[in-house]
């Protein structure tokens, strides 16, 4: 049998957890880098002391943990940025091979949505409902995707010389790339 007190600490256990999801579902963007800091250092710790133990001065020890992580970023960022415009320039070239299949999913769904035995009219409701909002992003979807690639653009500038870029920049449609300067 439970005791009292043990449910007590139980139930005060799950408020404080719940309490702190709720906290961080609204502070957690925030928060992230402070507690992400606080883990890695709460992890690293150990390794630095049984040096420091082994006679290494702390202060060296952690300049070569943060020219590490620092040489890692760097490393990451130039093989990471170049990806992701080649990515993005990628799918830009299949949107509008998205946009028509968008545009005829729809009716392929309330073709298949009217066949059932029951419930069919409230899910060709629904369906057109998301078909319309599906159309209305459609239509702003060019428009947030190339608004995404200046600042990738810029990075890989600097990452990876002036070609990619100047690829990139020829891809887009200049009205877009006038629109995003001014």
């Amino acid at each position: 049998m439970i005791g009292e007190g043990s449910l007590l600490k139980f139930l005060i256990g799950v408020a404080a957890v719940l309490a702190a999801y709720y906290f961080l579902s609204y502070t957690g963007g925030v928060l992230a880098p402070f507690l992400l800091a606080i883990v890695a250092g709460y992890l690293i710790n150990p390794l630095i002391a049984s040096l420091e133990a082994r006679g290494y001065r702390r202060d060296r020890l952690v300049l070569v943990l943060y020219l590490s992580v620092i040489s890692f970023v760097v490393l990451a960022a130039g093989f990471l940025v170049p990806w992701t415009v080649e990515t993005v320039t990628a799918q830009k070239s299949k949107l509008p091979e998205y946009l028509a299949l968008a545009r005829t999913l729809p009716a392929l769904l309330e073709r298949e949505a009217a066949r059932l035995p029951f419930g069919s009219e409230t899910l060709i409701d629904a369906i057109r409902g998301v078909s319309s909002l599906v159309q209305r992003r459609s239509q702003e979807a060019p428009g947030m995707l190339l608004g995404l690639l200046p600042p990738s653009s810029c990075i890989s500038c600097l990452s990876t010389g002036r070609g990619s870029s100047r690829a990139l920049f020829a891809s887009a449609p200049a009205a877009t790339w006038r629109r995003h300067s001014a």
